[in-house]
């Protein structure tokens, strides 16, 4: 029995639906897990500014408040504080493929504080540039009566 494969249609279909799921549905389904990546980064970068700013100003000039009464953010220990916090908070960064650094910690007036951190994200799909996320917080001391 004589099978001629240009005559037979069947099962056509199958290469077109290989080079489908190939080439379309799965760098889709890993531009969707890249992209869940990325805001999972950023909300964990977020997370580590807000925690750094708030370790700043917790470095208050304790001398300069018992004879004045006004506070002062020591911004030397702040910063201090600052990194110590922000690394503690992005302990996953090697698991996660990304680099953060607390890029600043400023004094914006006498008792408010301003960070800026960054993060650089590798993507695991080949061909695209690396991502760079920025995220900033301010946080202030208040004396409670």
């Amino acid at each position: 029995m004589k099978y001629n494969f240009l005559v037979n249609k069947r099962g056509n279909i199958m290469p077109y639906v290989v080079v489908l799921i190939a080439f379309v549905a799965m760098p889709m389904m890993m531009l969707s897990v890249e992209i869940t990546r990325a805001m999972y980064v950023n909300a964990q970068l977020q997370t580590a500014t807000d925690a750094a700013c708030a370790a700043a100003v917790q470095a208050l000039d304790t001398a300069q408040f018992i004879e004045t009464g006004l506070l002062q953010v020591d911004i030397s220990q702040g910063r201090n504080f600052a990194q110590r916090e922000f690394t503690t908070t992005l302990l996953d960064q090697g698991l996660n493929k990304y680099q953060a650094v607390l890029l600043s910690v400023n004094r914006l007036t006498d008792s408010i504080v301003g960070c800026e951190a960054s993060a650089v994200i590798d993507w695991v799909l080949p061909g695209f540039p690396d991502l760079t996320l920025t995220t900033s917080s301010t946080s202030s001391a208040q004396a409670i009566q």
